[in-house]
C-alpha cells in the first residue's frame, strides 16, 4: 500500500472473481498496489499502478444513448408523478392544508426534472471505455468516478444487449461477464456493438489459449 499527494487519488480493489474496480477522488489518499507478477492470471501490474496515473480510457457511448435514456427517465418520471398525483388526492380528501397536498408533486416533478434531463446528460459525458488485448476499462460516475479494469482473461463470455428503447434507436448494450458478474457498455451502434463483442470474444478465446 502507499500513500502519495496529487491532483487525483485512484483506489484500486480487487473484487471476488478478480476484476480490478479503480475509484477516482480529488486530493490526497492511500493507494493499493498489486504485484505484476501475477497480472497474467488476472492481476494488475505493479508497474502500471499508481503513483504513475493510467490514461483513462476515450471511448464514448453512441450520441443517440443520450436521447433513449432521457425517454427512460421521461417513463420512469410518468410513473412516479402518477403515484405522486394519488397521494396528492388522497391528502386532499383528508382535508389536508394546500402546502401538503401540493408537495408529492412539486418533489415528483423535480425528480423528473433530474431523471429526464440532467442525470442523463451528466452520464453520457462521464461514460468511457477502451479495449485492449490485455484488459477491458470501464469509466463512469457523476461525484465519484469509478474505472473498472476487467482482465481479458478472465471474461467469460460476451453478450449483446437490446430492450425496445434501445431498439428503436438502433443501438445495443454489450454485457461482459466473469466470475466477478457482469459489467456492461450500455448504448452503442449495432454495428459497433457487434464488432466489439466479436473482439473481446476472440481475445479472450486467445487468451484462453495461452
Amino acid at each position: 500500500m502507499r500513500s502519495y499527494s496529487g491532483a487525483i487519488v485512484e483506489k484500486w480493489r480487487t473484487l471476488p472473481g478478480g476484476d480490478i474496480c479503480v475509484e477516482q477522488t480529488i486530493g490526497t489518499g492511500v493507494v493499493t498496489g498489486i504485484d505484476q507478477t501475477e497480472y497474467d492470471s488476472g492481476q494488475i501490474d505493479q508497474r502500471d499502478s499508481l503513483p504513475v496515473a493510467r490514461p483513462a480510457p476515450h471511448e464514448r457511448l453512441d450520441p443517440r444513448a443520450l436521447t433513449a435514456w432521457r425517454i427512460s427517465g421521461l417513463l420512469s418520471s410518468l410513473v412516479t408523478l402518477t403515484l405522486a398525483a394519488g397521494i396528492s388526492w388522497l391528502l386532499w380528501f383528508l382535508d389536508q392544508s394546500w402546502w401538503w397536498v401540493a408537495l408529492p408533486v412539486v418533489v415528483a416533478l423535480l425528480i423528473g426534472v433530474v431523471a429526464t434531463w440532467v442525470a442523463p446528460s451528466i452520464q453520457w459525458r462521464r461514460w468511457r471505455y477502451a479495449v485492449t488485448d490485455r484488459d477491458i476499462e470501464l469509466q463512469r460516475g457523476v461525484i465519484i468516478i469509478t474505472r473498472t479494469l476487467i482482465p481479458i482473461v478472465r471474461v467469460q463470455h460476451v453478450d449483446t444487449r437490446q430492450g425496445p428503447i434501445l431498439r428503436r434507436f438502433n443501438l445495443a448494450g454489450i454485457a461482459i461477464a466473469t466470475a466477478a458478474g457482469t459489467e456492461e457498455i450500455p448504448a452503442l451502434a449495432i454495428d459497433v456493438a457487434d464488432d466489439l463483442r466479436n473482439r473481446i470474444s476472440d481475445l479472450a478465446g486467445i487468451a484462453d489459449d495461452v
